[in-house]
């Protein structure tokens, strides 16, 4: 891995870290307030003893992480080494959706589109919906 490859390839290590412990129930963020808590556990949001955490003020049950790239080719390499971190049904492979810039620049509204891809299929999905 070249120097560029090493310092994404541990971005990508520490996002699944984080979902890892957000999923554990571990990590090391404020937990949302009790009257979060009980409305999400009333409308079957989250489980009586899943943990609710906060990030940016907003409660986080489960997370993805958007990453765009500049182009189709950087894409292809992004998803490549998130595969390579643990393999098609790795974490990794799940956790981050890719596109690239050209597949919205021109009409910023295709972003919620069906233009992004995991690392573990070339199924293109839509972000909302999905």
């Amino acid at each position: 891995m070249g120097r560029m490859g090493s310092r994404v390839g541990k971005k990508i290590v520490a996002y699944v870290h984080l979902w890892r412990q957000i999923k554990h129930g571990t990590a090391t963020l404020p937990l949302a307030p009790p009257h979060v808590l009980r409305e999400m556990r009333s409308t079957a949001k989250v489980r009586a003893t899943q943990p609710v955490y906060l990030i940016a003020g907003q409660p986080i049950v489960n997370f993805r992480v958007l990453w765009v790239a500049k182009g189709a080719e950087r894409k292809e390499g992004l998803r490549r080494l998130a595969r390579d971190l643990g393999g098609p049904q790795g974490e990794a492979s799940g956790l981050l959706w890719f596109t690239h810039e050209a597949q919205y620049i021109d009409q910023p509204e295709r972003v919620l589109g069906p233009v992004w891809q995991k690392a573990r299929n070339d199924t293109s999905r839509p972000l909302l919906g999905a």
